[in-house]
């Protein structure tokens, strides 16, 4: 058993983030042709992740919501609206510099990959 846990330590400080590399997309949506919205969660070996959406431009993310209760996010002109299942979210931003208008609606449904 030692060895297991040994082998896993990179894995077991709460406070490290995750590689963006090991992200699994759940959904993503062009905004036009330089900007995209993307929601996600990271692939950890010791446990869950709250759902992340980023707004994605020239390589670079800007953390919008952070939640475990994300069930969708709609993007209509320059309004997104999140999608919660539960009325809770770790962090959400309302402000952006793609001028996206971001809204939350918090009437979803649990999402069925749970």
């Amino acid at each position: 058993m030692y060895v297991l846990l040994n082998g896993c330590t990179n894995f077991l400080d709460p406070d490290e983030k995750p590689d963006y590399s090991k992200r699994i997309i759940i959904k993503k949506v062009e905004y036009n042709s330089k900007i995209s919205i993307e929601w996600y969660h990271y692939s950890l070996i010791t446990g869950f992740s709250p759902g992340h959406i980023d707004i994605v431009s020239e390589n670079t993310n800007e953390p919008i919501c952070e939640s475990s209760y994300i069930s969708d996010f709609r993007l209509s002109n320059d309004t997104l609206t999140v999608v919660l299942w539960k009325n809770h979210t770790n962090t959400i931003k309302f402000e952006n510099k793609a001028d996206i208008v971001i809204r939350v609606d918090t009437t979803g449904s649990h999402p069925p990959y749970f």
